[in-house]
């Protein structure tokens, strides 16, 4: 019988929350969607609301957050990877060889 390690388990447990996530978001927006159209249909109709021009659209306000997120969470891999590769000595000296190298992905939208 094969055993299963546990980068193999890792993985398997993080499709599961994700295909667990992408389940309930896709709940929420059924949701939302059910209570947004009955909302529209009785917002009376009247004078606009006059907002700054400088608003970002609601695409460009995710995709300002999240463009950030995803870069700080690149320098985290990054500085993460840097700091455990200082133990490969140690590591050496403990188990007769050093662990492989995992180089942090470089960031595609620097």
């Amino acid at each position: 019988m094969p055993t299963t390690t546990i980068p193999e388990l890792s993985k398997k447990a993080e499709e599961q929350i994700l295909t667990r996530l992408r389940t309930s978001h896709e709940k929420i927006i059924e949701a939302a969607d059910a209570i947004a159209k009955p909302i529209e249909r009785v917002v009376p109709k009247g004078p606009k609301l006059s907002l700054p021009k400088q608003l970002p659209t609601t695409q460009e306000a995710v995709d300002g957050a999240f463009g950030f997120t995803i870069k700080l969470v690149e320098a985290q891999r990054s500085f993460a990877a840097e700091l455990l590769g200082t133990a490969s000595p140690v590591l050496k000296k403990l188990t007769g060889h050093t662990p492989p190298a995992s180089p942090a992905k470089p960031s595609s939208s620097s």
